[in-house]
């Protein structure tokens, strides 16, 4: 949930100069609540993918915003902030030097389903380019694989971790920057629905 400061007599100033009803009041701000969230949703999700190098559809179906129901006064937006797998950045492809996902390099990886079903980004833990900023998923792999293939030829194979893109603290940081900006924001789109409810819904 997002906090909207703003000034509370300038949004009586405005109702009262439209001469709006109560009705048309509740209508209005329940609106203007629901798209100032949608609008934030989109700031936010345009800043984290610039910032993080990945197309938006990468963490588009990661927001949700809420109904507001008429005399609402809450709006409550939900963001996903669970790491983003390259194969959601672009369709990665091998190359001699590692793999390659969208805009994003992993120097050293390979293409393989050792852990999963479907193929993922992985590297050896091992390996001189192995980064946890890269790989932040280093303890969710598997020691029983460890533990089994540390012998013999395959010593050197094993354990190895998967790549993906942490986005959780690059989301804070963003919401946050823009969470202050947003109410002057809400009182402009709070003006454009109320005079919707008084002048086109209440001429119709």
């Amino acid at each position: 949930m997002i906090n909207i400061d703003f000034d509370q007599a300038q949004l009586e100033a405005i109702a009262e100069g439209l001469n709006g009803t109560k009705e048309q009041i509740e209508a209005a701000r329940a609106r203007a609540l629901r798209k100032t969230g949608k609008r934030f949703s989109t700031s936010v999700k345009r800043e984290v993918a610039k910032r993080e190098r990945m197309p938006q559809k990468a963490i588009g179906d990661r927001f949700f915003v809420s109904r507001v129901a008429k005399g609402g006064d809450e709006v409550t937006i939900w963001i996903g902030t669970f790491n983003v797998d390259p194969f959601s950045i672009g369709k990665p492809s091998q190359t001699a030097a590692g793999v390659r996902a969208g805009r994003r390099s992993y120097q050293g990886a390979f293409l393989g389903t050792i852990y999963t079903a479907r193929e993922k980004v992985w590297i050896r833990l091992r390996s001189k380019h192995y980064s946890p900023d890269l790989y932040p998923t280093k303890k969710q792999h598997h020691s029983g694989y460890r533990g089994s293939l540390s012998a013999g030829e395959f010593g050197h194979r094993f354990p190895v971790v998967k790549a993906s893109v942490p986005i959780e603290e690059t989301v804070k940081s963003v919401a946050e920057k823009q969470e202050g900006q947003i109410g002057e924001e809400f009182v402009k789109i709070f003006k454009q629905e109320l005079n919707f409810e008084i002048f086109v819904k209440g001429m119709a």
